[in-house]
């Protein structure tokens, strides 16, 4: 395909990165959009399946060069790293957020504050996982990590914020 072919479709590359990364978050968020969690087991399964749909998507190398391009472009235009974040993290976090609210709504998780308990399990999901991928020291990781990641991120968050059992 030519640019003049792309460009006739897309105005900017910030248009074209806008849909790429649009059809990619939509993988990631699917789980969230599931009906709220009843119970511990529900909001856990939800918190794996979402955590292991980041990691697919956040460790793939094509990805990995469009984190890449924002940073080398860091310096010259913010655009990439623009797109990056209002079309990616920020629909992830608000969805994640939303989704622990409801859950301490419900009485499945206790203190903290939504927003801050979304970051975290990012946290503890990633680790130094994606600046280890951005510097090529480490590669994609398969998918039994991918899944070890997701439920280790899940059971920590219901460890630091879960309702107390009793018994």
């Amino acid at each position: 395909v030519s640019k003049r072919d792309i460009y006739a479709l897309f105005v900017d590359k910030r248009a074209i990165l806008a849909v790429g990364i649009a059809e990619r978050v939509q993988r990631m968020l699917t789980p969230l959009e599931l009906p709220p969690a009843r119970s511990r087991k529900a909001l856990v399964r939800t918190l794996r399946v979402h955590g292991a749909a980041v990691l697919r998507g956040l460790s793939d190398p094509a990805v990995t060069a469009v984190y890449r391009l924002a940073i080398a472009e860091g310096g010259r235009s913010r655009e990439v790293a623009q797109a990056l974040d209002t079309g990616g993290r920020q629909p992830n976090q608000e969805a994640l957020t939303e989704l622990l609210a409801r859950a301490r709504a419900s009485g499945l998780l206790r203190g903290g504050d939504s927003a801050d308990m979304a970051g975290q399990f990012y946290g503890l999901l990633l680790g130094n996982l994606q600046v280890r991928l951005l510097l090529r020291v480490a590669d994609p990781p398969g998918e039994a990590e991918i899944e070890a990641r997701a439920g280790a991120a899940a059971d920590a968050l219901l460890a630091l914020y879960g309702k107390r059992r009793t018994g």
